[in-house]
């Protein structure tokens, strides 16, 4: 039968740290990842590595909480206030959940929608990024798409 005492609860937290990049996150995610444990103590298997284990736990709870925010709701980009409007608390809350799903990018997704936002062209990103023209259009695309939940 699996034992939580034989998670380092401190590797459990970097580990979380590298996939959320969000302290409260982290910490939250590892709960829920003790709580998943121990409610699936009985599938574990004696021969195997509990820490292993336990992190396939931690990443597949991580993966599940990502897809459930996809699919709980969309955030129009073009309703986000502009600088100088008197934002309402929709719209601070429409302005939140973009900067959560920008922090859920992978790194260079976030890249070349930072750039793009300060007005480089293709060709100046490509350059910038030390990759082709064609990369940056795919990483754009998917970077697009991954914000809009398709």
């Amino acid at each position: 039968m699996f034992d939580l005492r034989l998670i380092d609860r401190n590797k459990a937290l970097a580990q979380a740290m590298r996939l959320t990049r969000n302290k409260a996150t982290a910490e939250d995610l590892v709960q829920a990842s003790m709580m998943r444990a121990w409610e699936q103590r009985e599938r574990y298997i004696e021969q195997g590595y509990p820490g292993a284990w336990f992190y396939r736990i931690l990443r597949n709870t991580w993966i599940n909480t990502i897809r459930h925010e996809r699919t709980r709701s969309t955030v129009d980009i073009d309703s986000v206030a502009e600088p100088g409007e008197n934002p309402d608390s929709a719209t601070i809350v429409e302005a939140r959940e973009l900067v959560a799903r920008l922090a859920c990018l992978p790194e260079p997704y976030r890249r070349v929608l930072e750039l793009r936002a300060l007005g480089f062209d293709y060709r100046a990103m490509a350059s910038r990024l030390g990759v082709p023209v064609g990369t940056v259009m795919s990483r754009l695309f998917r970077a697009r798409a991954a914000l809009k939940g398709e």
